[in-house]
């Protein structure tokens, strides 16, 4: 019912998802050191393998791909648009992990 009520409301409204494919959040808690990696991977990964472009789609919701700033921005831009996956440069979880 909601989603009924987004699309005939016609908002401005745009979803910016961050699609990392669970993006291994768990690696910054204090467990990610106390496992080999690849025990942690299999106990802690959280990937997901959604088709966020599709999902939104399927529920009749404008949407597409977004890998650069400017890809970005266009979309945003784009009255169509509702959903916008943003995909980050690919980094390692220790590289994410330096970043944070």
């Amino acid at each position: 019912m909601r989603q009924a009520t987004i699309i005939a409301s016609k908002l401005p409204l745009t979803v910016v998802v961050t699609d990392n494919d669970g993006g291994a959040i768990f690696s910054f808690l204090p467990q990610a050191t106390a496992l080999s990696a690849e025990r942690f991977e299999q106990l802690f990964g959280t990937p997901h393998g959604t088709d966020i472009v599709a999902l939104a789609q399927a529920h009749r919701l404008g949407a597409k791909d977004a890998s650069t700033i400017a890809q970005l921005r266009d979309a945003v831009y784009d009255d169509a648009i509702t959903v916008i996956r943003s995909l980050p440069a690919p980094a390692s979880s220790g590289r994410a992990k330096a970043l944070r």
